[in-house]
């Protein structure tokens, strides 16, 4: 019978396969340009440009600008439409192709004409013929008289290519795999996070080496390191165990569900790239329904500048629907003096 078994282990291990995938990462950029609604009257070739765009993809440095032209005549179609341009300000001595789609922002803000392609980038180049009708942007895409664009940026990281079946009877895990399996089991454990009706066995090591706030904990003496015990009382078991998971295997399961919790948890124990990804959850869900939440957490906390910034500009490009939200007085009532200052100066600037 062991030798059977033996034998459909050798067989498993001469049938080949493989898979090829490609890897990609991408950027969004939006800007909002204010009062566009009046470049209604403006003569041709008027140039508005954005700021500067600036991309880091493997460890090389892009910058790009988009150039808008609110009338601007168009060989292609005939007469004269609104344009936008991409140029590319610097980007690495080899070329690079990049996929681009670059779209205006409805009113209601979903996407609207949006045209992909993609270019061999190099310095000083200029991409073009990305253009509509200027009556569609002043009747589609304006709103309170501004005009939102979003240009995504797309580039191929990288093309994996897997080896054969039979080479990879005997492969390890991922270290990430591995190292949730650690935390998940206790093994080696020398310390026992204590939040009540749960507990967690983990390693002072790996704390340390993640989070500056247990590094200072273990080199000192205090009662935590003495005992091997850290109580923790304001923190959820949930939240903790999303917590530690980034911590030992870099990644997270529930950070939609728990953005609030799990941001704050990532803020108390300084865990800098755990923090910008739930701002970057708070972000995609901007909206009316969320804006309390989110402003809760601005109002908070003062480690997350581009998170105030876009809560800002949501305000003021969705002001009236904001002024006649139910819950504006009772929102307004609980910010703090320096976060009202900003709203009503961002406000003051606008008019």
């Amino acid at each position: 019978m062991a030798d059977a078994d033996a034998n459909k282990q050798l067989d498993s291990a001469r049938k080949k396969s493989g898979r090829t995938s490609f890897h990609s990462e991408q950027f969004t950029y939006t800007w909002v340009i204010e009062e566009y609604s009046k470049c209604q009257n403006e003569q041709n070739n008027l140039e508005i440009v954005s700021p500067k765009i600036v991309v880091n993809h493997s460890n090389h440095k892009y910058e790009f600008k988009l150039a808008i032209y609110p009338l601007r005549s168009d060989p292609i179609r005939g007469g004269s439409n609104t344009c936008i341009d991409l140029q590319v300000l610097t980007c690495p001595s080899n070329e690079t192709n990049v996929h681009v789609k670059r779209c205006f922002i409805r009113k209601d803000g979903t996407e609207y004409n949006p045209v992909s392609a993609t270019f061999a980038i190099k310095n000083c180049a200029v991409f073009q013929n990305y253009c509509i009708a200027p009556s569609t942007v002043y009747s589609t895409c304006l709103s309170n008289g501004n005009l939102t664009i979003r240009c995504t940026f797309t580039f191929r990281r990288s093309v994996s290519r897997d080896k054969p079946e039979y080479l990879q009877l005997d492969a390890a895990k991922s270290i990430h795999d591995e190292f949730a399996e650690l935390l998940y089991s206790g093994k080696f454990s020398d310390l026992t996070l204590d939040l009540g009706e749960k507990k967690f066995k983990v390693h002072k090591s790996i704390l340390a080496t993640r989070s500056p706030v247990f590094s200072a904990m273990f080199e000192h003496e205090m009662l935590e390191n003495k005992e091997n015990v850290v109580k923790i009382t304001d923190v959820e078991p949930d939240i903790m165990s999303e917590i530690l998971l980034f911590i030992y295997a870099n990644k997270v399961n529930s950070i939609k569900e728990l953005t609030a919790g799990i941001f704050a948890a990532a803020d108390k124990y300084q865990l800098e790239a755990l923090r910008l990804m739930c701002e970057d959850v708070f972000l995609e869900k901007l909206s009316l329904d969320n804006l309390t939440e989110i402003l809760k957490i601005v109002n908070k906390y003062e480690t997350c500048p581009r998170l105030r910034d876009a809560v800002l500009q949501f305000l003021l490009i969705n002001g009236s629907e904001v002024a006649n939200w139910k819950n504006f007085d009772n929102v307004m009532k609980t910010l703090s003096p320096a976060l009202l200052f900003e709203v009503t100066k961002a406000a003051m600037m606008k008019s």
